[in-house]
């Protein structure tokens, strides 16, 4: 943030997190990204440029895949995944995206663990109503499996493009 300020550059939290998750921790890789956003971008960046520009998948299809499946919607489940997929994302990609959202919404659902979530404020606050205390989180483990499963392999086009979908199933 204090970077941007000095550069004169408007830049969100949610923005900021992102190229934070992208740099994986190492600050020259921080500044290198933030950098090419900017001339991207010029001085006023927004989420939406952040995610076009660095090929983020958007947090929304997490929130939106979890409670269709938390109502038993799973034709929309489907339906959210293969619009993810469409758009050019790997199933590695997605299911990593929904692990991480899913581990998300566990901490920030337990209360006074906030700091283990790199997130902006508001997300963990959204994270913490996106699953009351006592709804299950049934088949999480699952994405958690099969991200492994996908990472062990090497791969993830077809036939691996079937297992996100056998992930999204309620467990028997």
């Amino acid at each position: 943030r204090g970077i941007a300020e000095k550069e004169g550059v408007t830049i969100d939290d949610e923005s900021l997190h992102v190229i934070a998750s992208k740099a994986d921790g190492a600050m020259r890789d921080a500044l290198t990204i933030f950098d090419q956003t900017v001339a991207f971008c010029g001085t006023s960046v927004s989420y939406e440029d952040v995610k076009r520009n660095l090929g983020v998948l958007d947090h929304e299809y997490s929130f939106s895949i979890v409670d269709a499946a938390l109502s038993g919607d799973y034709a929309k489940c489907f339906t959210i995944l293969d619009e993810v997929l469409a758009k050019g994302f790997n199933a590695l990609h997605f299911v990593g995206s929904l692990s991480e959202h899913l581990r998300n919404l566990v901490v920030a659902r337990t209360g006074g663990l906030e700091p283990l979530l790199e997130l902006p404020e508001e997300e963990i606050l959204r994270s913490r109503r996106a699953l009351p205390p006592g709804v299950p989180l049934p088949g999480s483990w699952r994405y958690h499996r099969l991200r492994i499963r996908l990472q062990g392999s090497g791969q993830s086009t077809p036939p691996h493009r079937v297992h996100p979908y056998e992930a999204l199933l309620p467990a028997e």
